[in-house]
């Protein structure tokens, strides 16, 4: 599972309003040990930076708290973009990125629903962001990953 799931897990689950697709965040490594340090070193710094946000008391600092975690998941896409994986890995990489970044739009969507009450579409938005999940946990495993992404959203 995610540092970054657990930790927030640890905080109190899905926080009012968070979506749950965007609490886990897998990211990408393996296929040789330079590749997969810099890999597992980027889901353990979006991991801390998760850790690092002070728990929301109202609902002013649960959207705040959203918004910053958003823009960590953006980050660690941003940052695997970046890595030069070994040719063997980049289509499983790019898998990654790409379910990753649906995990991200399910999640947002999921929270704006939230906010009008929109049960039908809050469950499809779920829905997307679990598929979403579950596609980063393969990728992750063919990527053979140490730091994070070893299990599929289970809320």
């Amino acid at each position: 599972m995610c540092p970054a799931f657990r930790a927030l897990a640890a905080r109190g689950g899905a926080l009012a309003g968070l979506p749950l697709a965007l609490l886990v965040a897998a990211c990408g490594g393996g296929g040789g040990s330079s590749f997969a340090a810099r890999a597992d070193a980027i889901c353990i710094r979006e991991s801390q930076a998760v850790k690092r946000l002070p728990a929301p008391h109202d609902f002013a600092e649960q959207q705040a708290d959203y918004e910053k975690q958003v823009a960590i998941v953006r980050e660690e896409i941003a940052a695997l973009r970046r890595l030069d994986a070994p040719d063997e890995l980049r289509l499983p990489l790019q898998g990654l990125i790409k379910a990753i970044k649906d995990e991200l739009d399910a999640g947002e969507y999921l929270h704006l629903v939230g906010l009008f009450g929109d049960v039908e579409s809050a469950e499809g938005a779920d829905y997307r962001g679990r598929e979403a999940a579950r596609r980063a946990f393969v990728y992750a495993l063919r990527l053979g990953l140490s730091a994070c992404g070893r299990a599929p959203a289970v809320p």
